[in-house]
């Protein structure tokens, strides 16, 4: 008994590692055009693209939540209003929106006068999304970068 015990413990062992070890984890989803973008009362950014999902698994984005820093001062954090779903090797039109949240009424204003003069101030980003990659649960950090780092890397075109 002890020996079926310990045997099925190393067969569930081998073929646990087996799954995760062949599973490697989603690539990033690219946006291929950007086709709407609309900004409700500044606290509401709703957006329509099209978005390619080359892994071999459908992609479901549960959860985004990314960090602003405006020269080097944290200022808003943006969250997914709703979960994203992308199926395998396709492109998708996808409309959603994001939350955007301002750590401060003041910050709300600083966001406003640094839009202006856009190039002259230092944007940065972090990244935290939770989702499922097929049945896999996944989740993806990207540490604090430059905003045009984050661009490229997603293939977003430079809004300003």
């Amino acid at each position: 008994m002890a020996r079926r015990r310990a045997f099925a413990g190393v067969v569930l062992f081998i073929f646990s590692t087996l799954v995760f070890w062949g599973c490697s984890s989603p690539e990033a989803p690219s946006v291929v055009k950007v086709n709407d973008v609309k900004l409700n009362a500044l606290t509401d950014i709703q957006f329509s693209l099209t978005v390619r999902n080359s892994n071999p698994k459908k992609l479901t984005i549960k959860k985004i939540k990314a960090q602003l820093w405006l020269d080097d001062a944290p200022i808003a954090q943006l969250s997914l209003s709703e979960p994203i779903i992308l199926p395998k090797q396709s492109e998708t039109t996808v409309n959603s929106s994001l939350a955007l949240e301002f750590r401060s009424e003041s910050d709300e204003l600083r966001i406003m006068f640094a839009a202006a003069t856009w190039h002259s101030h230092k944007w940065e980003v972090s990244l935290s999304a939770h989702g499922r990659y097929g049945l896999i649960p996944f989740h993806k950090t990207l540490s604090r970068r430059p905003l045009e780092d984050f661009q490229r890397e997603f293939q977003l075109p430079a809004f300003f």
